[in-house]
């Protein structure tokens, strides 16, 4: 129950973060529309060249360093330019690609995919929070594999529950089968994301 009551939590930021940044190129146009969209001029058929629009950054933003650029994955969407800025933050500068327009920029920490990518990982709390995502991940294997054991050894405890009528005996059948079947993309999930992690990725 301990565990559990732990681990889960963690699980559920887990999931919902990384479901959250998997998304993001649906879910951000969508917030800040403003920026990230754009309309198609009637009968326009050529993009301002991209150095124009670099320009066009620069001057917008002159102490900025311009790190990379993102071309526009659609005829709706706008020109992305990451910028380093002089205070060891960063922007994202957004162009409309067929008039050079600079539409304006956002702190992509602040965006809903960056706080996602913060609290995915270490909510937000530095190395403490590292360690806890990373422990909280680590006994959610133990709970995995030590669940696998338990159904296959409490097999016929089980049924014999079941068959008794015992309270909470369907639910801890329901639970079991469940568990079986989610346990493996569960422990797949957890190894694959744990590279990334302090303690478990240094090693």
């Amino acid at each position: 129950f301990y565990a559990a009551f732990i681990v889960a939590p963690i699980l559920l930021v887990l999931a919902t973060t990384g479901l959250i940044y998997l998304l993001r190129f649906q879910l951000e146009p969508l917030m800040h529309a403003e920026v990230m969209k754009v309309e198609q001029p009637a009968g326009a058929t050529q993009r301002v060249p991209y150095e124009d629009q670099r320009q066009a950054v620069a001057k917008a933003f002159p102490k900025a360093t311009i790190a990379s650029m993102t071309e526009p994955k659609g005829n709706d969407r706008s020109t992305d330019f990451y910028l380093s800025m002089p205070d060891g933050s960063s922007r994202d500068a957004y162009v409309n690609p067929w008039t050079g327009e600079v539409l304006g920029s956002l702190n992509p920490d602040t965006t809903l995919s960056g706080m996602a990518v913060r609290l995915h990982a270490n909510m937000m709390l530095g190395t403490k929070g590292d360690v806890l995502m990373e422990l909280g991940a680590c006994w959610a294997i133990v709970m995995a594999l030590t669940g696998y054991y338990l159904f296959i050894r409490g097999r016929a405890a089980r049924l014999r529950r079941k068959v008794a009528g015992a309270a909470g005996a369907a639910m801890r059948s329901r639970h079991a089968v469940i568990g079986s079947v989610v346990g493996v993309s569960l422990l797949i999930l957890l190894v694959s994301g744990l590279p990334w992690t302090a303690f478990w990725g240094k090693h």
